[in-house]
């Protein structure tokens, strides 16, 4: 029986997934560890641009079931989405 291990994956809004992200998505997916997606730097891409970033996400979701639903915004300069 193997343990609920899962981890926070932070991804740049700046750049959204990038070839080791993948990567990364396809080493946890083949061992089932759940993922919790966060947009960093959301103060610094368009309200378009975060809009796509969350689509393409959702997208991957096809891919890796390992993916969670909700998907964490945060800035730092703003303190968005931090607590």
């Amino acid at each position: 029986h193997k343990p609920n291990l899962g981890i926070f994956l932070l991804i740049d809004s700046r750049h959204g997934f990038k070839n080791n992200d993948l990567s990364m998505l396809d080493f946890l997916n083949e061992n089932s560890i759940l993922t919790h997606v966060v947009l960093t730097k959301i103060d610094k891409v368009t309200k378009e641009d975060l809009e796509k970033n969350i689509k393409s996400i959702h997208g991957l979701k096809i891919y890796y079931e390992i993916i969670q639903d909700k998907i964490s915004k945060v800035s730092s300069r703003e303190g968005t989405g931090i607590k």
